[in-house]
């Protein structure tokens, strides 16, 4: 008996397969098979870009060509700026290869075996045919989901894959990527990240497949919405060589980056942590019972390098504060940690909402102290100024806002002791510098400073503070001879 329940088993399980095979190869048949399409595009790309504010979003407008089959992808396109600039890039793409000449470049980008083993998903915003490729000849890889039967997941490197077919059309209707990766400004500090593909007004192309003439992108966990709308489609006899093949092409290994830190005792109470492979500095400073943390750069990793190197600089005083001269995420991108350890989050009360979000952030696929350790998060908000003491040695956080020039939540650190301000990333210059390069943030800053009636002798910077190009640490007279030389010329 038993051995007839399990023979019954296997048959079930069989045919379930065999209908799962069926689905993804009749999909495969109605808009793929042989053919080679190519399509123009106009694509408009929303971003979330270093503004003035959190969530600020830039557009992006590209136009380009796409010529591609079931295993091979290769794109041109041009963006316009608005200043008359137009950027180029190319790509010729297969499984075995990845050539990449990117905007503002001219040869041919170095590749890592990650980065071509992942690029299907790149793919996804003008086709869906590569990734239902990988589906139907890697069935092997994939289950069909429990709640619908005509989505199907796979695991595609960092990317949980699922894709949706149509159950009347046979067609791919939507395809979503599960994600965590912070190689972007867009996802620092977000965690889990789902994006979803959604294909539409499919046409019967020369009576042969089909194809989507449009593509939607709901992105960032559905803040951000890119379209893509396809036309001129057409059957291609053959691919258009678009980059010449090199005569060495070696896909790289994949690069580990590894924590690289120093630290730099500025005075008895001031240090800066450098954080060598962010290209970064933070701040720490030390009081006779506490500690404060100024500036967490990416992602929860470095939050948590950083607590690591304050608990060995100051082993038995708690982190009472955490302060960030800006949004961007070079400086709020590792925030998590410090709630977990039960910092106040100082900060303007714009601000309060957005790292409400980084801290609310899913963080599964890459659980970090937060996630492991569910944490209340503790505001204190800055209006103009804030004194932080001990009664002995004391700091006070300014609020400059648009005075910057850089974003309205812009704030500085001044020591009155070392006659010292520290600020993220508002100075750019050195002995070299003319007064016609000073530009609107180097005057901001230091009309703040002289509005403020600070007392400084120097300034220190966060970012990027690796860079030989530029020194991070400035004369404040230097600076002010600079900018008033400037102003002459306006």
């Amino acid at each position: 008996m038993k051995a007839v329940l399990l023979f019954l088993l296997f048959i079930i399980s069989s045919q379930l397969t065999n209908a799962q095979h069926d689905k993804l190869n009749q999909s495969f048949q109605a808009q793929v098979g042989t053919e080679i399409f190519h399509f123009e595009f106009k694509e408009k790309n929303a971003y979330l870009y270093h503004g003035m504010n959190p969530w600020d979003v830039g557009m992006s407008i590209k136009n380009g060509k796409v010529w591609a089959n079931k295993t091979q992808f290769y794109k041109s396109d041009t963006i316009k700026r608005n200043n008359g600039e137009d950027l180029h890039s190319k790509i010729e793409y297969d499984s075995e290869k990845l050539l990449s000449i990117k905007y503002r470049k001219n040869n041919i980008s170095e590749v890592s075996q990650s980065e071509l083993d992942a690029f299907l998903v790149n793919t996804l915003k003008y086709t869906p045919n590569l990734m239902l490729n990988y589906f139907n000849a890697h069935k092997d890889r994939v289950t069909q989901n429990a709640n619908n039967e005509n989505g199907f997941t796979t695991q595609l490197k960092e990317y949980q894959v699922e894709l949706f077919v149509d159950e009347k059309t046979n067609l791919v209707s939507k395809i979503s990527t599960f994600s965590s990766i912070e190689s972007d400004d867009q996802y620092y500090g977000f965690g889990d990240v789902t994006d979803v593909y959604y294909y539409e007004n499919y046409e019967l192309v020369e009576g042969k497949t089909y194809h989507p003439q449009e593509v939607i992108l709901s992105e960032l966990n559905g803040k951000l919405k890119d379209t893509v709308e396809i036309q001129s489609l057409q059957i291609a006899d053959h691919l258009i060589d678009l980059i010449p093949d090199p005569k060495l092409f070696e896909i790289q290994e994949d690069e580990i980056v590894k924590p690289d830190i120093t630290i730099e005792h500025y005075s008895e109470n001031v240090y800066f942590i450098n954080l060598h492979h962010c290209g970064t500095r933070s701040l720490m400073v030390e009081f006779e019972d506490f500690v404060l943390v100024a500036e967490s750069p990416l992602n929860s990793a470095n939050g948590e390098i950083l607590i690591a190197e304050v608990k060995k600089l100051a082993p038995n005083k708690p982190i009472k504060y955490f302060v960030f001269g800006h949004f961007h995420p070079h400086y709020t991108g590792g925030v998590r940690p410090f709630i977990s350890e039960g910092s106040k989050i100082l900060c303007v009360e714009e601000n309060q909402t957005y790292i409400q979000h980084i801290a609310d952030a899913a963080h599964t696929l890459l659980p970090d102290a937060l996630q492991k350790k569910p944490t209340e998060i503790k505001f204190e908000e800055i209006y103009q100024a804030k004194l932080i003491t001990d009664g002995k040695f004391k700091m006070i956080i300014y609020h400059i806002g648009k005075k910057s020039h850089h974003t309205n939540d812009y704030m500085i650190y001044y020591f009155p002791k070392e006659k010292l301000v520290f600020q993220d990333d508002l100075l750019w210059f050195d002995e070299n510098t003319t007064p016609d390069k000073v530009g609107d943030k180097m005057i901001g800053f230091h009309d703040a400073v002289k509005d403020l009636n600070l007392d400084v002798i120097e300034v220190a910077q966060n970012w990027s503070v690796f860079d030989k190009k530029n020194k991070m640490m400035f004369d404040f007279k230097q600076l002010s001879d600079l900018v008033e030389k400037a102003k002459l010329l306006k």
